[in-house]
């Protein structure tokens, strides 16, 4: 029952094996990176639907809560956002934002919710005719 294997399939298992480890590497980060991009967004989301609904929050207290809790993308170093307030009353207020973590970014622009200010509009029509 001593069977004795050539040399050749010994350095043949070991090109395969790295081979395997090697694509289960590749496998696991690209994990980790869908992973991160998609917290980035729902960090990124969060915290826009926030400002947007918030009456008493601005953007930099929005900011700097965010980055004092737990969550945040596991192997970016660094993961910042960056919200603005702009327009006015009678064309309606907007929040543009954008993130940026390693080589991943996202930007959104979204309309204010703000149902007293459209039913003063309305209001205002009516009384003119």
């Amino acid at each position: 029952m001593n069977r004795r294997f050539q040399a050749s399939f010994t350095i043949e298992a070991t090109f395969v094996m790295a081979v395997i480890f090697w694509a289960i590497m590749i496998i696991i980060q690209a994990a980790y990176n869908l992973h991160d991009e998609t917290v980035g967004a729902i960090i990124l989301h969060s915290a826009v639907e926030r400002l947007c609904h918030s009456e008493s929050e601005n953007s930099d207290e929005i900011c700097a809560s965010i980055k004092n809790s737990g969550v945040r993308p596991l192997i970016w170093k660094d993961y910042e956002i960056q919200m603005d307030l702009k327009g006015n009353m009678l064309t309606g207020k907007k929040v543009q934002a954008a993130a940026k973590g390693g080589t991943w970014g996202l930007d959104l622009e979204v309309k204010v919710f703000d149902p007293e200010n459209f039913l003063r509009l309305i209001s205002l029509l009516n009384q003119e005719e």
